[in-house]
């Protein structure tokens, strides 16, 4: 700076020298970063999948206020890794590991059970048969060989046969065979027709195609059962085609069929011995009944068979017929199963909210002066991770008590019945004793008390019913006069049984006997046809509904309605009108007639039913339809329906 004087002339300067600047050096600014967010999520331990939102707000203020240059770089990165990875893995594993195995293998060396085997005839080998002659030698030794009657047609080949013709020939055994209380029937036989055709049978036993064919089963049984009821297959067979048929029987077990070395059906009702002398015939019954098809081979023992002694006869012989051998099941060993039935699941919310601030900054300032940097990032990290928990309701379930309904057989649905019996009322049954009461508007008067003879009581069926075994059970009334109208109702529960059964008579077998039978299944058949049968004294007349009518093994309510002045018969099952049947003659004067009527078997000693029975009804009049389809409803939720 100068500054002037003036005096006079002369003007003197005077400067004012200039000051050296002090450099102060430039300082690193210090930067503060505000960070707010460590957000802290609670993870419900439910699945979600929320969307975490960070949303970082970075307020920088870095006020320098000097003139000189001051170059700031500052880096600040924030990184928030907000991360909610719920993880529900749920890993059943539920395995079962046998440690074992069960290799079907056929049996490589077949043979024909020798042991207790009494006879034995094979047209495929010549010393059983040479291809001539009359004889049919027996190979097991005791020499009981079958006199081949008709000239049967033999024919050679693989395999070889006799060939029956139905009308005319059979075979008859030479002595006795066949044990009264235990043996085995086994043969080859091809059937070229169905008819009631006799296979391996004697003057005690048999085994034949029955029922004329109808039902295509086979049929066993002994001579002595009532009325020569026998049962039939489960399985029918057809024409045209080779069959192993195999009849086991002991006085423990009763009866069993096999077929092709599978067991078909067992049969205990009946275990008594057979009353023959044991002889055996062949295609024939007593000279009847004759076999129209094939037969290769017999195969006879004086015991019964195991299931396993059967099924190797068979796999012996099964290739000879085009059949293949069962196979043997060999367990090596028994198998292990374990289980491991695991259920992990793995419910994992891992929400990882972390923010990484990395603030580099690089400032510069190139300035005497000393500046104040404001540099304050505002880090605000707002992660939106909205979980929305599920709440789990456990509702609260009040159970309903159960009422279990008691059974009160109703008189009112046997309005005005004369005769009404129940099993399951004790005024009608008291649960023990013989004698049957009658509830019905008729009273205990003569004829109405029944006399129970093998009849089973089950009180744990249906509030309570009858069981009658089919062989001998049956209930025996005084005589009644049932009048010139009848309508009988009653509920039953039929077992498969051969031959006819019968639920109600007043007189003897044979149609032309005096009074009339109600039943199911016409003679020498299982056809559940429904019959009403009725005679003069002289002759007779049977009437039935069309076939399977009546159901094995179910409840049913079947109802007859007779009118002898017409005369017809109406057959209802379930309340339902099943066939009418009007005209026929000569029929029965149903009034008084022998000395007793029965339940379950016709003139108490024949035909006898083989079914449990629930209430019986029975009116002098002519119910209507409307009647017993109301009866048929108000009674048959007792028995499921």
């Amino acid at each position: 700076m100068a500054i002037e004087f003036r005096n006079g002339f002369n003007a003197t300067y005077f400067v004012r020298p200039t000051p050296t600047p002090t450099r102060t050096p430039t300082p690193t600014p210090t930067i503060t970063p505000s960070i707010t967010p460590t957000p802290s999520i609670t993870p419900t331990d439910v699945v979600l999948t929320p969307t975490p939102t960070a949303t970082p707000t970075i307020t920088a203020t870095s006020t320098i206020t000097p003139t000189p240059t001051i170059t700031t770089t500052p880096t600040n990165t924030v990184t928030p890794t907000n991360t909610v990875t719920p993880t529900n893995t749920v890993t059943p594993t539920n395995s079962a590991t046998p440690t074992g195995s069960q290799t079907p293998t056929p049996s490589s060396t077949p043979s024909i059970v020798s042991s207790d085997l009494i006879l034995h005839l094979d047209a495929n080998n010549s010393s059983s048969y040479g291809g001539s002659g009359n004889t049919w030698v027996d190979i097991a030794g005791t020499q009981q060989n079958i006199t081949l009657t008709g000239s049967p047609t033999f024919t050679s080949g693989s395999p070889s046969y006799f060939t029956f013709n139905g009308t005319n020939q059979y075979g008859l055994g030479s002595g006795a065979v066949i044990p009264t209380t235990g043996y085995t029937k086994s043969v080859w036989v091809y059937l070229n027709a169905y008819a009631d055709n006799n296979i391996v049978s004697g003057n005690g036993h048999f085994i034949f195609m029955g029922a004329g064919g109808t039902d295509k089963k086979i049929y066993c049984g002994h001579a002595d059962w009532p009325s020569y009821i026998a049962y039939p297959s489960t399985n029918t067979v057809n024409l045209s085609t080779w069959y192993n048929i195999t009849l086991t029987f002991n006085t423990t077990d009763g009866m069993k069929l096999y077929i092709n070395g599978v067991l078909d059906s067992t049969y205990t009702a009946r275990k008594t011995a057979h009353p023959g002398t044991g002889t055996i015939n062949l295609a024939t019954y007593n000279g009847g009944n004759l076999l129209n098809g094939r037969i290769s081979k017999v195969y006879c023992y004086n015991r019964s068979l195991t299931s396993q002694e059967v099924s190797d006869n068979y796999n012996n012989d099964a290739p000879l017929f085009g059949l293949s051998p069962i196979p043997t099941t060999t367990p090596t060993p028994t198998p292990s199963f374990t289980p491991t039935n695991t259920v992990t699941p793995t419910n994992t919310i891992t929400s990882t909210a972390t923010v990484t601030p990395s603030i580099t900054p690089s400032n510069t300032a190139t300035s005497t002066n000393t500046p104040t940097p404001s540099n304050t990032p505002t880090s605000t990290v707002t992660p939106t991770n909205s979980v929305t928990p599920t709440s789990t309701i456990t509702p609260t379930i009040t159970p309903t008590a159960s009422v279990t309904p008691t059974i009160t057989p109703s008189s009112a649905s046997a309005t005005n019945a004369l005769l009404f019996y129940d099993p399951g009322n004790s005024s009608s049954y008291p649960g023990t004793g013989t004698s049957l009461t009658n509830i019905g508007t008729a009273g205990n008067v003569t004829g109405t008390l029944g006399t129970m003879s093998g009849v089973v009581y089950d009180s744990g069926t249906a509030g309570g019913v009858f069981n009658f075994d089919g062989i001998s059970d049956k209930i025996t009334f005084g005589q009644y006069n049932f009048g010139n109208t009848i309508t009988v109702n009653c509920w039953i529960y039929p077992r498969a049984e051969y031959s006819i059964n019968c639920l109600m008579s007043n007189c003897g077998a044979n149609t032309n006997t005096l009074g009339f039978k109600m039943s199911w299944n016409n003679w020498n058949s299982t056809n559940y046809t429904m019959n009403f049968e009725a005679g003069n004294g002289s002759a007779g007349n049977t009437s039935s509904t069309a076939t399977n009518t009546v159901v094995a093994n179910t409840w049913q309510m079947i109802t007859f309605v007779f009118d002898k002045s017409t005369p017809s018969i109406k057959f209802y099952k379930n309340g339902t009108e099943i066939a009418t049947v009007s005209g026929g003659s000569p029929v029965a004067s149903i009034g008084m007639n022998n000395t007793n009527w029965w339940m379950g078997s016709i003139g108490g000693n024949s035909y006898y039913m083989n079914a449990n029975m629930g209430t019986f009804k029975l009116w002098n009049t002519l119910r209507t339809a409307q009647n017993i389809l109301d009866e048929y409803n108000n009674t048959k939720s007792r028995y499921g329906l």
